[in-house]
């Protein structure tokens, strides 16, 4: 039933979606060509998805393009994205405006901004390093006493705010540079009807895994250097081409002064292979996210670096952005490593309240692990009785619930998805995954924005 009523909810978004584009004649009637954007493209909906891991989305949304003359088309000259809206699961309240061009600056160096406030009421916490974090469904944590509703939440307010410059260093080669500001206020559960004193987020205090300087959050100011190699056709649906990007970030600690100065670094790789002209694509993703040297607390642990905001969210791993079917923030430490997988089948296209439209089936597989583990050392030395005796948080069998001995071990699902793409530029989203393993959720469902990569 939940299945029919996620993609009832998405086929109704599509049925709303409208345009006060520009009007210029289809002088491609008849044909298979694509009818030339000009000018303004409004597309304003309400903001109606389902994710796992948040719950139902309600709010409004729009997407705003400018075309120009339309000789660049499908490439837009500027676009706009202003989001209001709520996820009845984690109690999230979002916030959110984006920007992004080529032509703003000199020179065509591209600007890509936003301001976005995520205030979650019941963000996901499962601990770090992977499989090393027990995890206990919600009949294992009832069976054991603990609270099923807030044993892995904490409150969580997000502020996050980014300017970054692209520029070329030649026909394929680029630069990059930025500049980004965290806030982060992080707690227990405030919620009426929901115990917070058995909870993961507050044995990880106790036991010395987080540190109570940081335990609340904080302010960073963050530095973004990099280096890029594009050879897409066209970049929000790329059918063939690869784009390489390197980029270190950090913060010096300016705000806080807490000693959390850092420096990071993320390499990525995505391939679009065509396998029948532009029908078929095989699409990859490698990536690679580590600590070069410093100390990034716990509350940016998750923050994967990004040039380009293709959802909300750029955190991982699991969730809808990485290992999708994994649960959000299931894999977290210094360093981490993924990879998905796509086969991208464009099996319709139509033309629809003057617009170009096309449908897409991807079916995917994904997997990530944990390289480079966030003290590892103190949780087990938390769940030591030799070391901490006195201190079995399980409150029936005495076993830790913050250290299972498991190795580390790559996390994998795999699943289908379907994506409504109208003007090559804006991709509404359906996709369903499936865990792998019997230690993760077993599935999760996402309905939402554009591809993850």
């Amino acid at each position: 039933m939940k299945r029919i009523i996620i993609f009832s909810l998405f086929a109704t978004v599509l049925t709303m979606q409208f345009s006060f584009a520009k009007k210029v004649k289809d002088t491609t009637a008849g044909t298979k060509k694509d009818i030339i954007k000009k000018g303004w493209n409004f597309g304003p909906f309400p903001a109606v998805g389902y994710i796992s891991d948040l719950g139902f989305q309600v709010g409004a949304l729009c997407d705003i393009f400018y075309y120009g003359d339309g000789s660049k088309y499908p490439e837009y000259l500027h676009k706009m994205n202003v989001e209001v809206s709520f996820y009845t699961g984690a109690k999230t309240l979002v916030v959110h405006g984006f920007y992004d061009s080529k032509y703003l600056l000199p020179n065509n160096i591209r600007l890509t901004a936003a301001v976005t406030y995520l205030g979650d009421q019941m963000a996901d916490f499962y601990g770090f390093n992977g499989f090393a974090s027990p995890y206990l469904n919600k009949k294992q944590l009832e069976a054991d006493g603990l609270s099923a509703k807030s044993f892995y939440k904490i409150k969580r307010d997000m502020v996050r705010a980014f300017a970054d410059f692209q520029g070329k260093l030649g026909t394929h080669f680029g630069w990059v540079a930025g500049l980004a500001y965290w806030y982060y206020n992080i707690g227990e559960v405030t919620l009426k009807n929901y115990d917070t004193l058995e909870n993961l987020y507050n044995y990880y205090i106790e036991g010395g895994i987080i540190p109570k300087s940081d335990a609340h959050g904080g302010n960073h100011l963050e530095i973004k250097l990099g280096a890029t190699y594009d050879t897409r056709d066209h970049e929000p649906d790329p059918t063939r081409g690869l784009c390489a990007e390197l980029i270190l970030y950090g913060s010096p600690d300016i705000i806080d002064r807490r000693g959390n100065n850092y420096l990071n670094f993320q390499a990525t790789f995505r391939h679009y292979v065509p396998l029948y002209k532009e029908h078929l694509t095989l699409a990859y993703r490698i990536g690679y996210q580590g600590n070069l040297t410093g100390n990034l607390p716990f509350y940016l642990q998750q923050n994967m670096a990004t040039l380009y905001l293709k959802r909300l969210r750029n955190e991982g791993l699991g969730g809808n952005v990485s290992i999708r079917g994994v649960p959000l923030n299931r894999v977290v430490g210094k360093g981490y490593a993924w990879t998905n997988w796509e086969l991208r089948y464009r099996f319709v296209r139509f033309k629809f309240i003057k617009q170009n439209w096309h449908m897409v089936l991807n079916p995917f597989f994904d997997m990530g692990l944990v390289t480079q583990p966030y003290n590892l050392d103190k949780m087990k030395e938390a769940a030591d009785p030799a070391l901490n005796p006195g201190f079995a948080p399980n409150p029936k069998t005495g076993e830790s619930l913050i250290y299972s001995s498991d190795k580390e071990f790559l996390h994998m699902s795999a699943g289908v998805g379907l994506k409504l793409i109208m003007n090559k530029n804006f991709a509404l989203s359906a996709e369903w995954g499936i865990a792998f393993d019997k230690r993760e959720r077993n599935n999760g469902v996402s309905i939402g924005l554009n591809y993850i990569f």
